[in-house]
């Protein structure tokens, strides 16, 4: 069995050739290439993928819901409670929100 190493938190400087995020997409902390680009291979397809990093949520209502819950942030309410507790707790405040 193979050690796995830790995971390596990579916060790449701002590259003068990225482009700005569009409405609603994050830009992303793992950056590959000069490109803005992440370059890895997948097996299942026995072949090199480069992959855009970033989250895109285009629709104008998603981003108003990801601001209300981002305003109101759910899960600082029910911190410190025992898993189960917690998921009954983020429920409840989410139907609030």
């Amino acid at each position: 069995m193979q050690a796995s190493r830790p995971a390596i938190k990579y916060l790449p400087p701002k590259l003068p050739n990225a482009m700005p995020a569009k409405l609603g997409e994050t830009p992303g902390r793992v950056v590959n290439t000069p490109y803005g680009t992440r370059v890895y291979y997948k097996p299942t397809l026995r072949k090199v993928i480069f992959r855009k990093p970033g989250v895109h949520r285009r629709s104008e209502k998603v981003i108003a819901r990801n601001e209300k819950v981002a305003a109101a942030k759910p899960a600082a309410k029910c911190k410190g409670l025992p898993w189960d507790k917690f998921v009954v707790c983020l429920s409840e405040q989410m139907k609030k929100v």
